[in-house]
């Protein structure tokens, strides 16, 4: 998958795109943003939420992605504290759909 392919492709605010080059979290500095897919890959249940949301590649890709940055855990210290944070809170594409289903009713 490439990041041209992920929906939130043209307004992402993330200056690292995982889709693009995970080693690039090197560089990373504590003010900025993180994919929103990446945050909501930590979430409880989230494969349910991706298939869900019909985003199943994006999920496999955050999962791997998820992967390499646990594996060197001295090298991206700051934002595994960002994910484990992502991972205590509630989803938010779950978030949006609850309001859309609102919304219809």
């Amino acid at each position: 998958m490439e990041m041209y392919d992920c929906p939130k492709f043209n307004h992402c605010s993330s200056p690292i795109c995982p889709l693009f080059n995970a080693s690039d979290f090197n560089s990373m500095h504590r003010d900025e943003k993180i994919c929103f897919y990446l945050l909501e890959y930590q979430k409880t249940d989230s494969k349910a939420i991706f298939d869900g949301a019909s985003l199943g590649e994006i999920y496999k890709a955050m999962g791997k992605v998820t992967e390499e940055l646990f594996a060197k855990p001295d090298s991206f210290r700051y934002l595994l504290k960002r994910l484990i944070k992502a991972s205590k809170t509630s989803s938010r594409i779950l978030s949006g759909k609850r309001l859309s289903h609102k919304v219809c009713l």
